[in-house]
């Protein structure tokens, strides 16, 4: 996909539709319905993970290494930190605030992914 749409526009579809369905899964009432809802939600939370690894190693090519393991890495630790967080929120103010509250956090990768500058090469 990302070799037709390119990296960049990759990410920021993601991160576009990625609040939205955050924002709609406690909204479903039906069990049935919400198991089913976490496959496209899965879908798009793994959907940009080889677009970051690409143009991490894009924007530092002499350290293709170290790029793949900032991109992948930073983005489990930062995950490995918040769920505990997360979970504290949800022991004290209630599981559907927390729920709420991730289509708010899902915009800051939405709004970084319009920072990132075009690459003018092939990656």
């Amino acid at each position: 996909m990302a070799d037709r749409l390119g990296f960049i526009n990759v990410l920021r579809l993601s991160f576009t539709i990625l609040p939205v369905i955050l924002l709609l899964f406690p909204l479903i009432k039906n069990p049935i319905l919400a198991l089913l809802f976490l496959i496209p939600l899965g879908l798009i939370v793994f959907m940009p993970y080889s677009s970051m690894v690409l143009l991490g190693q894009a924007y530092l090519p002499q350290n293709m290494g170290l790029a793949s393991g900032v991109t992948l890495g930073l983005a489990v630790s930062v995950g490995g930190i918040a769920s505990p967080i997360l979970g504290s929120l949800a022991d004290t103010y209630g599981l559907s605030m927390v729920l709420y509250t991730l289509p708010i956090i899902a915009l800051v990768p939405l709004i970084v992914s319009y920072l990132l500058k075009k690459q003018h090469r092939s990656i």
